[in-house]
C-alpha cells in the first residue's frame, strides 16, 4: 500500500494508475477550475491545480471531448484532503464513494508493452463504462 497524504483519513485500498490528463472540476457554485488528473482508482482520483482546494468540497470532475472518446465524461467526487505543491500549484484527493465507483481493468503482466496513447483511450472507456 502507498503512504498517505496528508489529511487522508486513511490508506488507499485500491490500486492506483497514474497518468498526467487534463480535466475541469465544478464545485457547487458553478466555478470551473482547470486541473490535471494524476493518478486515478476505482474509488477516486488526484488532481492537481493552480488554485487550492477546500477539504469536504463537492465536485463534478470533467473531461471535454476530445480525439480520444466522442463524448464528454463527468463523475461527482469529494475532496478528501488537499495540499500545497509549491509554485502556485496544488493537489487534491478526490473520492467518487463507494455508490460512484468506476471499474478499471488490470493489464496482465505477461502482455506486450503498451503506448501511453492506448493506456489514456482505456481509461476514457473506463470512465465511461
Amino acid at each position: 500500500m502507498s503512504q498517505n497524504h496528508p489529511g487522508e483519513p486513511h490508506r488507499r485500498s485500491y490500486e492506483r494508475l497514474n497518468i498526467h490528463f487534463p480535466v475541469s472540476l465544478m464545485d457547487a457554485d458553478n466555478l470551473r477550475q482547470e486541473a490535471f488528473l494524476r493518478n486515478i482508482c476505482a474509488r477516486g482520483a488526484c488532481v492537481d491545480s493552480g488554485r487550492p482546494f477546500k477539504i469536504d468540497t463537492r465536485v463534478e470532475v470533467m473531461i471535454a471531448q476530445s480525439s480520444f472518446f466522442s463524448g464528454p465524461f463527468e463523475k461527482k467526487a469529494r475532496v478528501i484532503w488537499s495540499r500545497a505543491l509549491g509554485n502556485d500549484r496544488y493537489c487534491a484527493g478526490l473520492d467518487f464513494g463507494l455508490d460512484n465507483m468506476i471499474e478499471l481493468v488490470k493489464r496482465p503482466a505477461a502482455l506486450s508493452p503498451v503506448s501511453p496513447l492506448s493506456v489514456v483511450k482505456k481509461i476514457i472507456r473506463w470512465f465511461l463504462s
